[in-house]
């Protein structure tokens, strides 16, 4: 049986950075870039695919609204 995931779309610079991302990747983002909905899907194509992930955030308000997007894109499959 395939499951689908419903993740987010990409905009024309984070399509650009996935597609030419590396081992380790530095980037310089300003603030609306879309770091947050870029890690999530980091983090779910990681975590589909059966690889052990994380998500640190400097604050317990910041790490539970991306963890919670993350539980839902994830619910059909946990």
């Amino acid at each position: 049986q395939t499951i689908r995931l419903e993740v987010p779309t990409l905009h024309a610079a984070q399509r650009r950075v996935m597609q030419g991302a590396k081992r380790f990747n530095v980037l310089c983002m300003g603030r609306r870039w879309g770091k947050s909905l870029f890690g999530e899907r980091l983090i779910v194509r990681a975590a589909a695919s059966g690889s052990p992930c994380a998500w640190f955030a400097p604050t317990y308000k910041v790490l539970s609204q991306v963890w919670r997007e993350i539980c839902e894109t994830l619910q059909p499959v946990t």
